[in-house]
């Protein structure tokens, strides 16, 4: 009788062995899903022109010839200060190009996508469960994918995801905003959504059992920003917002027109030609937007949900700003539809969630797609 009762004691724990294993193996079957998705989608040839000029400068920097604030190239920019803010990624490019070849270059530019998709993929993973964040990183993959160049601002969105997930972890995380700002400001323009993000952390409503705000992290992420050689001269705005691009008419000269484009600009919508990155990008809007209604209703205010609101009207201004805004998109959309599955699965049952599934599946498969998977702007700037 004592063998009976230890038997049936020692076996649920021995059944709960096989049970994590499984659930640890999908969970690592999905990760290293969207991580290759996401290399496979930055292997491509860098045909942008700027990479030239970064590994000039990168060049000049280990040579020790460059001096801040100075352009070494420009003509007409004499006697004004000029804010390099990639000087530490010239310098990386250049060495990394000299000393290990391009292979390697894009060998990293890979995995730096692949740590993207697996940053996101961990953020969406907590409301929305395994699938499901995965193929939302991979629909978002498809939607920033012609952005995945070889420029500074693949280090940017890979901070801005590090940013986002502090801010969703909350508590103790929130100091990790101003170290990612520190070093976030000697690689790209956009560090200063590091303390955008801090400050939406400061003045968004908060739930009644949390009413602390972090002020000292506000107060330490605008310290962090100034941790550049520029100083506070590193304020300046990206190439994509200063006002100085549109006074020289940069948007309307033939040659760099399709820089500042919109994500939808070349699309035939009465052929159906429309590229699958645009269908990817309408499809997030589309569920961004109701994901985003959602929230305001429940009061469930996020840095994500602030910076959202912020990047949107910016995205379907320019293509070259879809990136950012996909990135704090995702987390939202997948706490929306995990709620919404969640609810559909309690009510209909799991039939009808496998289903509803299949249906968008086939959906997805006699889509009216592009005869091109690109846009054509993939070799711009």
């Amino acid at each position: 009788m004592a063998a009976e009762v230890e038997l049936q004691s020692v076996t649920p724990s021995a059944a709960a062995g096989p049970i994590r294993s499984w659930t640890r193996a999908r969970e690592r079957f999905l990760l290293i899903l969207a991580a290759a998705a996401a290399g496979a989608s930055a292997s491509f040839v860098a045909r942008n022109s700027d990479v030239w000029l970064h590994r000039a400068v990168g060049r000049l920097l280990a040579q020790g010839e460059y001096q801040f604030g100075v352009d070494p190239f420009g003509q007409e920019t004499a006697g004004r200060y000029w804010t390099n803010h990639a000087w530490l990624y010239d310098w990386g490019l250049y060495v990394l190009w000299k000393y290990a070849g391009e292979q390697v270059v894009m060998a990293v530019k890979a995995a730096l996508a692949a740590l993207l998709a697996g940053l996101l993929w961990q953020m969406s993973r907590r409301g929305a469960g395994d699938w499901l964040a995965a193929a939302l990183v991979l629909l978002a993959i498809l939607a920033l994918s012609p952005r995945l160049l070889l420029q500074p601002t693949l280090l940017s969105l890979v901070a801005l995801t590090m940013v986002l997930w502090c801010c969703q972890q909350g508590g103790r995380w929130l100091w990790g905003l101003p170290l990612l700002t520190a070093g976030w400001v000697n690689l790209d323009s956009w560090f200063f959504l590091g303390p955008l993000a801090a400050l939406a952390e400061v003045l968004r409503p908060r739930q009644a059992e949390d009413r602390r705000r972090p002020w000292g992290v506000l107060l330490a992420t605008g310290l962090a920003s100034l941790c550049s050689p520029h100083h506070w001269h590193a304020w300046t705005w990206p190439v994509e917002l200063s006002p100085a691009v549109w006074w020289y008419g940069w948007p309307s000269d033939p040659r760099l027109s399709g820089v500042f484009a919109a994500p939808w600009a070349g699309v035939r919508w009465r052929t159906g030609d429309i590229p699958l990155p645009v269908a990817a990008f309408l499809l997030l809007l589309t569920l961004w937007l109701l994901a985003a209604i959602a929230s305001v209703r429940r009061r469930q205010w996020s840095a994500a949900l602030l910076l959202g609101l912020l990047l949107c009207p910016l995205a379907l201004w320019q293509a070259r700003l879809v990136p950012f805004w996909t990135v704090t998109a995702i987390p939202l959309i997948a706490a929306y539809l995990g709620r919404l599955f969640t609810a559909w699965q309690e009510a209909r049952g799991p039939f009808a969630l496998t289903a509803l599934a299949a249906l968008s599946l086939l959906g997805a498969m006699i889509f009216p797609g592009s005869s091109s998977l690109w846009p054509r702007d993939r070799d711009g700037l």
